[in-house]
């Protein structure tokens, strides 16, 4: 930059000095020549004046050899009317040309007197002609140019020397001034560079005259650029950070079809090999429902929602992506797995339906009896009819409560939290359960075998602990056969306490055994039902588990029996107490 400008000024100043270098030797010339055309034509006149025609060839020679005396290449010559050379100092008159065509001589003939600057015919040289005529003849005196010219070298010179000099001034003072006015620019320069390096915190130093507004303009623009980027990395974060975080794929793809966002859940839910930003959308994702739903939303510029079942239920959400005056620049996708949303709308469809079919039996069963007693060709009187009449309803509302209590049991599991100070003995607990579960196993000829001595201390209540051993003990009951056994055993395992009920009855089928904690959900419906069982029994046992941070075990062997195994942490204090012990 500074290389140029110090070039620019020094081509300006050269062209000044030629253009006044120019100006002054031309003006010097023309006023040489007037000069020595003015003193030739005094010359002239006065030779004229003194011309005796007696002869003329004598006069013009010792008129020439007199002015060459004091400066050479003078030359005189006279010519008649006519144009007829007379007499010439330089060459013999006969053989001279006419000179009547001759500028100064038809100008002196014309006017009285005439002048002329051009190559001489006879000698080749440059020559000044004046020209003096008194009617009859004209007298010529011409010069060589060379005393003109020698004049003119050493103006040319002169001058030169002026210019080399200017210049040399110029280039000291353009130089100066070129760094005084290149170095806020340099500034500038080198402020714009380290921003565009990335020095967004750079500001450029306070600069004189003009440059110190454009200097503080330049800190001003890069004060709004660096909080402009900063505040467009923080949304990049946050968006960033909200597509990581949210519990859906999100795809967005330009106009061109190529992908410009990709969150690690779309990657997930398509099976991608990885989410590269840049590649086309149908060569990444490879799912002509997905492609198709994106052309359609570009073309029709509106929403779509589409889904499809894979290995799971998947379900897609378009909008177009517009500018500020509405024209389409992409779509963005959210894909979201709806299979388990899917599996739960079937679970309480299914809730629903097994919910009112065990309340419609009971009900069902209680007013067929009261139909009965009212039928009056029924003999209400018999004891034995309203004795069977009022068993049934009896049992049937024993079970209805049953089933009502176990809901509502479920439901406060389900929505209160586990409390902190909540504390129990499973070992208590489970002896509670098994004289609750006694009667019920005498009558179906099962024999209880229980092993819980001691002391075992969990951070769950001791009536949910009774309840989950009750259930399972119940559970372990009624899927036997008469002459079976239950085993249950209480043991510690590390941090853990095990609660493990195992039967040798009928078994459940592999099919089955992910299901079985489901609510309502029956191996051997008919059996459950003439046993007396809810179908939330295990739901009930699963929740609590869940509750108190514990975990499930299920295995069973068809017609060999089933082991449910409960593991419990054991309370921290406790666990302590006996480590120190």
């Amino acid at each position: 930059m500074r290389r140029k400008v110090l070039l620019l000024l020094v081509v300006v100043a050269l062209l000044t000095e030629a253009l006044l270098g120019g100006g002054i030797y031309a003006f010097q010339r023309a006023l040489l020549a007037d000069q020595a055309a003015e003193r030739m034509e005094d010359v002239a006149v006065l030779l004229l004046e003194n011309l005796v025609d007696e002869d003329l060839q004598a006069e013009v020679d010792e008129w020439a050899d007199a002015l060459n005396e004091r400066s050479g290449g003078y030359r005189v010559t006279v010519v008649d009317a006519q144009g007829q050379v007379l007499a010439d100092s330089g060459a013999a008159a006969g053989e001279m040309e006419n000179h009547l065509e001759r500028e100064e001589v038809q100008e002196a003939l014309h006017s009285g007197a005439g002048q002329a600057l051009r190559d001489s015919a006879t000698t080749g040289e440059p020559q000044l002609y004046v020209a003096i005529s008194d009617g009859s003849k004209v007298l010529r005196l011409s010069q060589t140019f060379d005393q003109i010219r020698a004049l003119q070298r050493l103006l040319l010179l002169a001058v030169c020397g002026t210019a080399l000099l200017t210049l040399a001034v110029a280039w000291a003072l353009s130089y100066a001034a070129a760094r005084r006015v290149l170095r806020p620019i340099e500034a500038l320069r080198q402020g714009a560079g380290r921003i565009a390096e990335g020095d967004l915190s750079y500001r450029i130093p306070a600069q004189p005259d003009e440059m110190g507004a454009l200097a503080g303009d330049f800190n001003d623009m890069a004060d709004k650029l660096s909080k402009s980027l900063q505040h467009e990395r923080t949304q990049r974060a946050q968006m960033q950070a909200v597509l990581r975080a949210i519990p859906a794929g999100v795809i967005a793809v330009d106009r061109e079809g190529v992908v410009s966002q990709i969150n690690p859940e779309a990657v997930r839910l398509l099976g991608l090999r990885s989410g590269r930003v840049g590649e086309k959308f149908g060569d990444l994702v490879r799912d002509d429902q997905l492609v198709d739903l994106a052309r359609k939303t570009l073309e029709q510029s509106q929403g779509q929602t589409a889904e499809w079942t894979t290995d799971r239920v998947l379900q897609a959400v378009s909008a177009p992506i517009r500018d500020e005056s509405g024209a389409g620049m992409g779509v963005v996708l959210v894909i979201s797995d709806m299979t388990q949303m899917r599996r739960l709308e079937q679970l309480r469809s299914e809730f629903v339906s097994n919910a009112t079919h065990e309340l419609k039996t009971p009900l069902t069963a209680i007013r067929g009896c009261i139909e009965t007693l009212r039928d009056p060709y029924v003999d209400t009187a018999n004891p034995k009819i309203l004795s069977e009449m009022l068993e049934i309803m009896d049992v049937q509302g024993e079970r209805l409560q049953a089933l009502i209590s176990d809901m509502l049991e479920l439901s406060r599991i389900e929505s209160a939290p586990a409390l902190a100070d909540e504390r129990g003995d499973l070992c208590a607990a489970v002896r509670e359960a098994a004289k609750a579960v006694g009667v019920q196993a005498g009558k179906a000829e099962i024999t209880l075998h229980v092993s819980a001595e001691g002391e075992l201390l969990c951070g769950a209540a001791e009536e949910r602990l009774r309840r989950i051993a009750q259930n399972l003990m119940e559970n372990a009951v009624r899927y036997n056969r008469p002459g079976g056994n239950v085993w249950t055993t209480v043991r510690r395992e590390g941090a853990r306490a095990v609660l493990a009920v195992r039967d040798d009855g009928l078994g459940i089928p592999e099919k089955d055994l992910p299901r079985v904690c489901e609510r309502f959900y029956r191996v051997d419906k008919d059996r459950s039902r003439n046993s007396g069982g809810t179908g939330l029994g295990l739901a009930i046992v699963k929740h609590l588990v869940r509750r108190y941070d514990g975990e499930l075990d299920i295995r069973s062997k068809l017609g060999e029996g089933s082991t449910f195994t409960v593991y419990l942490p054991i309370l921290r204090e406790k666990a302590n107490a006996d480590r120190e012990a």
